[in-house]
């Protein structure tokens, strides 16, 4: 991974950052899979079970997992936008190394637990990625009209 450093704090590079939010909806779509398959050929499940926009069943965990997985899908495009439009430019290398490990936090938390505790940990972290998706696209407006 390709760094620099921003004060005590090292950043990858926006592009990193975009790739890595790509790998992490990767990840889901791996763990999805690999759920189904399982469930497939230990007979638990039949192949034409998995129907969109219903419920599949299966364990919390796994139902977790597909809504964060549409939460990333749904999000990934918008990020992607900010960081292309912007390609080349290292003022966003900090912000967008904040979204992603924001992210990763935020679907870690959303897979693991329905709690209370971790739900408010979820919700922060949405935000926070709010906030600093708010914060590049404006700096992108500027890049963009200036």
């Amino acid at each position: 991974v390709s760094t620099q450093s921003t004060g005590t704090f090292m950043s990858m590079k926006a592009g990193t950052a975009l790739l890595s939010f790509v790998s992490l909806t990767a990840l889901h779509v791996a763990g999805l899979v690999g759920y189904r398959m399982y469930a497939i050929f230990t007979n638990q499940r039949k192949p034409n079970s998995f129907i969109s926009g219903q419920d599949h069943g299966g364990p919390e965990w796994y139902k977790r997992l597909v809504r964060s997985h549409a939460n990333c899908v749904e999000n990934l495009a918008l990020f992607a936008a900010v960081i292309l439009l912007n390609a080349g430019r290292a003022d966003l290398d900090a912000l967008a190394t904040y979204y992603i490990l924001s992210r990763i936090i935020q679907s870690t938390a959303h897979i693991y637990s329905g709690s209370t505790q971790i739900i408010q940990i979820r919700a922060f972290s949405f935000f926070f990625q709010m906030i600093l998706l708010t914060i590049m696209g404006f700096k992108t407006y500027q890049h963009l009209i200036f």
